[in-house]
């Protein structure tokens, strides 16, 4: 896709976030550049998520898994982001621990990431990262705090 397009493609996202017309965001059943942008910047995630679900929901083949691993990168990021601003206990983040897909997206993209896991968990002094990669860590309120503490100590 040229720069033109990827343009265009987040003017209507904008647009139609701004209007509050969701369901009037284009998507070209083999292109996700749209969704994935939409799902990265929306300042509603639990709005954007709600979205995605529901388009996903229509859709007649399954997503390849090339999109659903960036898609589940993008949640794994929003999730910690959220998380670290507002709270495992936010009630934002509780809605989103309410839904399966996003359960599925978060343990999905923390096994891609199992590499990555095992080799900070074997560091003395990178340790402390391996909580990035662990999905109790977005699924578990206990293993939760550890992620606000990190984020705090800094």
């Amino acid at each position: 896709m040229c720069q033109f397009c990827m343009e265009i493609a987040a003017i209507n996202i904008l647009e139609c976030e701004k209007q509050k017309h969701f369901s009037e965001i284009r998507r070209d059943s083999k292109n996700y550049l749209e969704d994935i942008y939409y799902l990265r910047e929306c300042e509603d995630f639990v709005a954007a998520f709600q979205w995605y679900k529901t388009k996903v929901s229509k859709l007649k083949e399954p997503m390849d898994d090339y999109n659903a691993e960036i898609i589940a990168e993008i949640i794994l990021m929003r999730a910690m982001e959220i998380c670290f601003y507002q709270g495992f206990n936010s009630p934002i983040y509780q809605r989103l621990l309410q839904n399966s897909l996003f359960m599925s997206f978060i343990n999905m993209a923390c096994s891609m990431k199992e590499p990555i896991y095992n080799f900070l968990k074997t560091s003395d002094y990178l340790e402390p990262f391996s909580i990035i990669y662990n999905a109790d860590t977005y699924l578990k309120y206990d293993c939760s705090l550890r992620l606000q503490k990190f984020g705090s100590s800094g």
